[in-house]
């Protein structure tokens, strides 16, 4: 079992690093949707890892950093054709 929470802990670390240097480099949006999977993911490996050894610190972080990722992915979540019109009329319906 240890040795699966340590392997979390590198993966969720490998995770979070890619999603920053991505980003920061802009390959990729701080929005778009890989970078706040990647940030999910690697936030959860990492405070798996860190709550199994009791680092509380680190570990708060992650669930906070988590918990911003899911909000990020729900407003950028891709929008229907609908929500895109703006009126909540289908083009069919308009025709």
């Amino acid at each position: 079992m240890e040795d699966l929470v340590e392997t979390l802990g590198w993966l969720g670390l490998v995770a979070l690093l890619a999603a920053f240097t991505l980003s920061s480099l802009g390959r990729w949006s701080a929005t778009s949707r890989a970078s706040n999977l990647l940030n999910l993911i690697g936030a959860i490996g990492i405070s798996i890892q860190a709550f199994a050894h009791g680092a509380y610190p680190p570990f708060t972080l992650n669930v906070f950093w988590a918990i911003v990722a899911v909000i990020s992915l729900l407003r950028h979540r891709p929008s229907t054709s609908r929500e895109r019109d703006g009126d909540g009329v289908d083009g069919a319906e308009r025709a």
